[in-house]
């Protein structure tokens, strides 16, 4: 038998609230929930790998449009890869962009400290 998570577990293992997991069932993102006979939201085990894909794109700021999109498309098998790859990509390259601004943005903050530290010596 699968062992079960639920919702409190979840929010403890990936570090997310367990509001954005109801909200993600509500919304029809996560649609691997079941429930327990006294109505507790639970995954098994072996749909942890939604939960922890969902939290990956949702970190690369995917939409959740999108990531509702790219599940469905997942569901629907290996005839969509060509537009899953088409997402993936995208948000890679967006990704990438993201990791560039951030990188001058720690450029240019490491840039003032060295100039406050040489002003404050």
């Amino acid at each position: 038998m699968n062992k079960k998570y639920y919702i409190n577990n979840l929010a403890k293992m990936y570090s997310i609230s367990e509001h954005t997991l109801r909200y993600y069932d509500k919304k029809n993102i996560l649609t691997c929930f079941k429930r327990d006979t006294n109505g507790y939201r639970y995954i098994e085990e072996n749909d942890l790998r939604f939960i922890e894909l969902v939290i990956c794109l949702k970190k690369t700021n995917l939409s959740l449009k999108n990531i509702q999109r790219y599940l469905q498309l997942i569901e629907q098998g290996e005839t969509t890869m060509k537009e899953r790859f088409q997402i993936i990509d995208k948000q890679l390259k967006l990704a990438i962009k993201m990791r560039k601004d951030i990188d001058e943005q720690i450029n240019f903050l490491k840039n003032k400290i060295e100039i406050f530290k040489k002003l404050l010596i």
